[in-house]
């Protein structure tokens, strides 16, 4: 016995992909998986657009490298998002958090502040 696709090319009634709504429709079927693929390509192009946005806001927020409380490296990112919100990302482990009330003096965050911050979201 053949493969599954020479299958098919002789019986298209049998592949439940030449249906659309219940009918057999190889031609809608067709179209509907363009259109689809359409839609995945636009959707991927805009997940795309946006992360590029948050990295691009995320490199003018930057503020200051810590010891991360998580993995003890010199790598934990913390940006300013806006001004009472304020984002902590280490590098090396993957472990962040936010807030939302942390004052900066001066743009130097407490180690205590930092690691209450982090443990928030992990």
């Amino acid at each position: 016995m053949g493969e599954w696709s020479e299958y098919f090319e002789d019986f298209p009634e049998e592949n439940p992909g030449n249906y659309v709504g219940g009918k057999f429709d190889p031609e809608g079927a067709k179209r509907v998986r363009e259109a689809e693929g359409k839609r995945s390509a636009a959707s991927a192009e805009i997940t795309q657009m946006l992360a590029n946005a948050w990295k691009a806001e995320k490199e003018r927020s930057f503020v200051q490298v810590d010891e991360c409380p998580q993995c003890g490296l010199e790598a934990l990112n913390t940006y300013k998002i806006k001004d009472t919100f304020y984002l902590c990302e280490c590098q090396d482990c993957g472990m962040y958090g936010q807030d939302v009330n942390i004052i900066l003096s001066g743009h130097k965050l407490p180690s205590v502040t930092n690691i209450n911050l982090c443990y928030l979201m992990h």
